[in-house]
């Protein structure tokens, strides 16, 4: 399994605990922070930023690949986009929450979202909400 990873490096406890909610080995994590002015059209900076991706595409088509997305909802669904379009399908999101009343914040693995399922169910007409 390929972990693209657009937001903060992971910890092996982390990573220890997405590799339970997977059900399977994380062979490979390419942490790919993305940071744009935004104060600058966003779109041709991401254009850039994703030229330096360290993986080709083809790489990214073939692997199981599970993805945790930044903060900034626009990045992500720009990120959500150019995914779609290498892989043909959309990717399995790693949902990462703050432990409640943790001090300093701790972060820990919180779900898995399956998007390709929401949008295969979506695609056959029911209705989620």
């Amino acid at each position: 399994m390929l972990l693209i990873n657009f937001s903060l490096p992971l910890n092996q406890g982390q990573l220890r605990q997405a590799e339970s909610l997977l059900r399977e080995s994380i062979d490979q994590v390419i942490n790919f922070p993305i940071h744009l002015d935004s104060d600058l059209p966003i779109l041709p900076q991401f254009k850039i930023a994703m030229k330096e991706f360290p993986l080709p595409a083809e790489k990214v088509r073939i692997e199981p690949v599970v993805v945790i997305l930044p903060a900034a909802n626009y990045l992500a669904a720009l990120i959500l986009a150019e995914l779609h379009a290498w892989m043909d399908y959309f990717p399995i999101i790693l949902r990462i929450r703050m432990q409640p009343y943790s001090l300093p914040p701790r972060y820990e693995v919180a779900e898995l979202i399956n998007l390709q399922e929401t949008e295969d169910s979506s695609a056959r007409g029911f209705n989620l909400g």
